[in-house]
């Protein structure tokens, strides 16, 4: 997996182990959904408080969803074909984003409509496995998220999960910045509050 992230734009690209290349749904790199769409609420997302203490930089993007997905290098067909269909369901997808930062944390919350988690565990399985993946807490495995993991010369630079939740899929991001490793409990202290709000409806 590959990703790269800049603090100014907000924009995020990440990859499974071989080929699936996208760009997060935060800031800058959401795109407008279908006027026909019907907004996700910014009600169902983290508030600043919500983050982990001392997180700063928080901004909601509502009514945006998640830029197409892209197969690099040499794929196999079925890769193609399943990152094709990944990308005709995140074309009609809408959502809605928090981010902010911590200390040399990046972090982004997402809550999507419909459903996307399942496509992306196919995709994930076509196009190759992410490596070093943290183990998914016990609490949180009834969700049977999707964990996509980006490692550069032995440092985790991002921790990415999906999980489908009352009708919606949850996405959480969070990479290191300034060469600083990812940290995994931050991203799964944001990933649990994220679903436990949207489990909540409110």
């Amino acid at each position: 997996m590959t990703a790269n992230s800049t603090s100014t734009s907000r924009r995020t690209r990440f990859a499974s182990a071989a080929a699936l290349v996208a760009t997060l749904a935060t800031g800058s790199a959401l795109v407008a959904p279908a006027a026909s769409a019907a907004p996700v609420s910014t009600a169902l997302l983290l508030t600043k408080a919500q983050f982990p203490a001392g997180s700063n930089d928080y901004r909601v993007t509502p009514n945006a969803r998640a830029s197409k997905v892209g197969a690099e290098g040499d794929v196999t067909p079925e890769c193609r074909a399943t990152t094709d269909r990944l990308n005709r369901t995140l074309a009609g997808l809408d959502g809605a984003t928090a981010t902010a930062r911590n200390g040399y944390s990046l972090m982004a919350s997402a809550v999507l409509s419909p459903p996307v988690t399942g496509q992306w565990r196919t995709a994930v399985a076509q196009c190759g496995e992410s490596k070093g993946r943290p183990a998914v807490p016990g609490d949180l495995a009834r969700y049977n998220p999707v964990i996509l993991t980006n490692h550069k010369d032995g440092r985790l630079q991002s921790v990415e999960g999906f999980a489908d939740v009352n009708g919606y899929t949850v996405d959480v991001f969070v990479a290191g910045l300034s060469q600083t490793p990812a940290n995994t409990a931050r991203f799964w202290q944001v990933f649990r509050a994220q679903i436990q709000k949207v489990q909540a409806g409110r």
